[in-house]
């Protein structure tokens, strides 16, 4: 009798929490990791339900805080490091990599004008002295088929190290992107790979404009990290047009400021998650450059801005062909620019070769 009574309470139970996932009322984003609701998949039903939990912020919070006492040292895919830093740990492999730099050099082959490539490596690849105790490194691997390559590259890897290990803010350590700082140094060695002068830091002014930033990787450990999202600014930067190609809309200003105070702060950079954008200096008469890139260009774009009119092609999301694109248009140079991570973990660069 006892045993039917816990097996229809159960039942109850379950039905009750189903019924309140399916039914009760949503917003259309999980804001605290940025990102939409999961949609219903017979494939994976799993993460549609768990998105939609009763208290699901809580729960995860409890299974981290377990996870911690028991003395781990990772939850959801990221780890905590020293110095304040969480490290992501995603899944890469040195074939992926290989197919998307054999597309890269069909792309580059299939044109008349030079095509660089650069990458930046994640934060295990490069600060080394914030890496927990015992870590292994087995990446090493990525950067000799990068290097074996017979592609035009940008060796961003030997200045990113040494910044990293002189203590330089270069990476957000709750973020997996570079920091402007670090795209400022990333910019500079692009530029003298370029053939232009870059500006020094001293024609910029720099200003904090938040101060307590969150990231992906501070997101997947359910903390707060407190990073400062700084803009390196001229006196010009706000007469630039730039245009999103997939929507249509279009501003003045490199810098969405309004998006500081959103869910996303780093969307103060325009042009991301767009899949085809432009920068543009009305009135003035300018070399172009194609930047293909992941969401490391974000923070890169305003600073190549100052030299060149750009159209800028994030292949994840553009769905055009981008050899049609650099064939139509007067471009000086293609530069490819993506995180290690991104290239190495995705075949997302084949669409380069149509």
């Amino acid at each position: 009798m006892r045993e039917k009574m816990f097996c229809r309470l159960s039942l109850a139970v379950c039905l009750l929490l189903l019924l309140f996932i399916v039914r009760a009322p949503h917003g259309e984003r999980l804001e605290s990791e940025n990102r939409a609701y999961t949609a219903f998949s017979l494939a994976s039903p799993d993460r549609y339900f768990t998105d939609r939990l009763p208290l699901r912020e809580h729960l995860l919070r409890l299974s981290r805080n377990i996870a911690l006492a028991l003395g781990k040292n990772e939850f959801a895919d990221a780890f905590l490091g020293r110095n304040g830093y969480i490290f992501s740990e995603e899944s890469v492999s040195t074939e992926t990599l290989t197919k998307n730099l054999d597309a890269v050099q069909v792309f580059a082959d299939a044109l008349g004008i030079p095509v660089y490539t650069a990458v930046v490596g994640a934060k295990t690849d490069v600060l080394f002295g914030s890496l927990p105790r015992l870590y292994a490194d087995e990446r090493e691997s990525l950067w000799q088929a990068l290097r074996e390559s017979e592609l035009q590259t940008i060796d961003l890897l030997p200045t990113l190290r040494r910044r990293g290990g002189e203590g330089k803010y270069i990476y957000y350590r709750g973020d997996h992107h570079l920091t402007t700082l670090g795209s400022y140094y990333v910019y500079r060695e692009i530029a003298e790979a370029l053939g232009i002068t870059p500006y020094d830091a001293k024609d910029f002014s720099v200003g904090v404009v938040k101060a307590d930033f969150s990231g992906s990787d501070a997101r997947k450990m359910l903390c707060a990290t407190q990073d400062k999202i700084a803009l390196f600014r001229y006196a010009e930067d706000g007469e630039f047009l730039v245009e999103n190609r997939d929507s249509g809309e279009g501003m003045r200003g490199l810098y969405n400021t309004e998006k500081l105070h959103s869910s996303d702060p780093y969307g103060v950079f325009p042009i991301a998650d767009c899949g085809y954008a432009r920068i543009t200096l009305p009135n003035a008469e300018r070399q172009r450059l194609l930047l293909v890139c992941d969401s490391y260009g974000d923070a890169l774009a305003p600073l190549l801005a100052r030299h060149y009119d750009l159209d800028i092609l994030d292949p994840r999301y553009y769905g055009g062909s981008v050899k049609a694109l650099a064939a139509e248009n007067d471009y000086a140079a293609v530069l490819v620019y993506f995180g290690m991570d991104t290239i190495a973990g995705k075949e997302i660069l084949y669409k380069l070769r149509f």
